[in-house]
């Protein structure tokens, strides 16, 4: 008996405080947090909780649609180097705001980075795209059209028209409708 009650006293410790310890270190954590917050500095906390992972989402969210299609390296370094030192801040700090500070501003920084790139892939890549493409003005419909294969932009010359009695219309199954017409000058035959 004598036996038992020492080695059941010895094991008691380590399980007891295998699982006494973890909730005890969460429940000193809330207690210093809840005894640093003070309606002295409750509003500094909340101003410093509350705009900066906004205005983190938002920056990056700037930086990805309008810098990403020019300058992908430069923004993947400046989102590189704002994740690690949040990173650095919630291992670093002391105090629990900042480390929570920190961890919002890693989560805005990387569900900006998701939004952004789903903004930018399913919209702002076309801009981009016909931004950068080459524009002919005054361009005759009989002109060959290999010579303007890479146009984003094509105004034609005064006298060209579409010849509607040449159009076709396609609806696909999604019930998108793409029609396609034409364009012909007073040289060529429409309708023929």
């Amino acid at each position: 008996m004598d036996l038992e009650a020492r080695d059941e006293h010895e094991a008691k410790p380590l399980l007891g405080n295998f699982g006494q310890n973890k909730l005890a270190t969460a429940a000193d954590k809330q207690k210093a947090f809840f005894s640093s917050v003070t309606a002295r500095n409750f509003g500094w906390h909340l101003l410093t909780l509350v705009p900066a992972p906004q205005f983190t989402f938002m920056v990056v969210l700037f930086l990805v649609n309008r810098f990403w299609h020019w300058h992908c390296l430069v923004v993947t370094i400046l989102l590189s180097s704002l994740l690690m030192a949040s990173l650095w801040a919630m291992k670093s700090y002391k105090q629990i705001w900042r480390q929570r500070l920190a961890k919002l501003i890693l989560a805005s920084t990387v569900s900006g980075l998701i939004v952004g790139l789903a903004i930018y892939y399913s919209s702002m890549v076309f801009y981009f795209h016909y931004k950068g493409a080459a524009t002919y003005n005054s361009v005759v419909p009989s002109q060959s059209a290999e010579s303007i294969l890479d146009a984003g932009v094509i105004s034609f010359a005064v006298g060209s028209m579409v010849d509607r009695s040449r159009s076709v219309g396609f609806q696909s199954a999604s019930g998108n409708l793409i029609c396609v017409a034409p364009v012909v000058d007073v040289s060529m035959r429409p309708g023929s």
